[in-house]
């Protein structure tokens, strides 16, 4: 039988040794995710924070209204601004989504299947849902430049195309 001491000197071993164990999973989580944002920087997809400040002035967004309108903190948002932390691909295509719902509101724009002359437009989901100022968030589309490539890839394509350059100006 073990005495009260005892016990309480097994049960913080057993503690310390969780507690090892979580900060091992927490390192490694940590680690993984540093390597998700070093391969976003060589593929060169990821967004950058001299590329965000500008995105929310021209939505002209606070900080803090900004952050609820992503659903995150204000210190997010901070971090992202300070370039502390990788901006993920979910955000930078809701910051894109917002910047072309803005222009889309102040001018009609011309749509993508008639910008390029697209042959395959009745089969393209862009054409389907009348979105032709979408077409890079949407995927499936049948663009010449992103139809084989996945939904990781299309975005990088997309911010080399005379349509989605024309909404961010």
């Amino acid at each position: 039988m073990l005495s009260a001491g005892e016990k309480w000197y097994a049960w913080t071993q057993g503690r310390g040794v969780l507690q090892q164990r979580c900060n091992k999973i927490a390192s490694e989580r940590t680690f993984q995710r540093y390597k998700w944002f070093l391969s976003g920087l060589k593929r060169g997809n990821v967004m950058k924070k001299d590329e965000f400040v500008p995105a929310r002035k021209k939505l002209g967004r606070t900080q803090k209204q900004l952050a609820d309108l992503l659903g995150v903190s204000i210190k997010t948002i901070h971090s992202y601004e300070q370039g502390r932390r990788a901006i993920p691909p979910h955000i930078e295509r809701q910051i894109f989504f917002l910047l072309s719902n803005q222009r889309s509101r102040k001018q009609n724009l011309i749509p993508c299947w008639e910008k390029k002359q697209c042959g395959y437009k009745e089969a393209c989901p862009a054409w389907e849902f009348q979105s032709g100022h979408l077409c890079w968030f949407l995927c499936g589309t049948k663009c010449e430049c992103t139809i084989d490539s996945n939904h990781r890839d299309k975005l990088q394509s997309c911010r080399n195309c005379k349509i989605f350059t024309s909404l961010l100006e």
